[in-house]
């Protein structure tokens, strides 16, 4: 099954971890982004590959969105973590990335500049998720590879 599920209870606390390494203590944290949903600054998608392999894409305050691969155990302290994909709009002053109603998935600016967009509107599929080998899906297509 490509998508990923919800973190069972166990993982909960290691996601829990790492997303306080990586974001913010008001960031939210979910498995899929669904259709008219958005990642403000320091939101993100965790999926995990039911090892100590976790797969984070984050909206960052430097106006990226970055996919991360966490190796290790975040839960004993023990992680590292490489940059999978990027949306290369560092210094853009992006601030939020909205998966439209149309399919399409946005990287806007305060004002209202599309920064980085998947390209996908009129596609199918209903989320924007992370498959089980870091793979980013917006819908059906297909945004980065294996990581």
């Amino acid at each position: 099954m490509r998508r990923i599920t919800k973190v069972l209870i166990a993982g909960a606390a290691a996601a829990a971890s790492i997303v306080g390494v990586a974001g913010t203590s008001s960031a939210n944290t979910t498995s899929a982004l669904y259709r008219g949903q958005t990642l403000n600054v320091g939101d993100s998608i965790m999926g995990t590959t039911g090892t100590s392999t976790w797969y984070q894409l984050m909206m960052q305050s430097d106006g990226n969105l970055v996919e991360y691969r966490w190796d290790g155990d975040p839960t004993q302290g023990s992680q590292s973590r490489r940059v999978c994909w990027s949306s290369n709009t560092y210094g853009s002053g992006a601030n939020h990335a909205t998966y439209q109603q149309d399919g399409n998935f946005v990287v806007y600016t305060p004002g209202g500049y599309a920064a980085w967009s998947s390209n996908s509107a009129g596609g199918g599929g209903s989320t924007v998720d992370i498959s089980s080998r870091g793979a980013l899906y917006v819908g059906t297509k297909q945004i980065s590879g294996a990581c």
